[in-house]
């Protein structure tokens, strides 16, 4: 798993993925959020691949919809 240095753009990015990762459960319970969480830990262990392709923008969409408030 890759480290990022505090404060970059990448620690940042990995940041918010893993707190989204711990979100995801308490948002969608049951396998769902499981499954949500699993694939948010992966991609943030993977942050240093991030890319703007379609992927990565469904991925984005998904985080910002597990940490927006309710």
């Amino acid at each position: 798993m890759p480290t990022f240095k505090a404060g970059t753009q990448e620690w940042s990015k990995q940041t918010r993925i893993r707190n989204a990762a711990k979100r995801a459960p308490l948002v969608y319970p049951g396998p769902v959020g499981e499954l949500l969480a699993n694939e948010l830990d992966a991609w943030a262990d993977l942050a240093f691949l991030w890319v703007d392709g379609k992927s990565g923008r469904r991925m984005a969409a998904v985080v910002e919809d597990v940490l927006r408030p309710r």
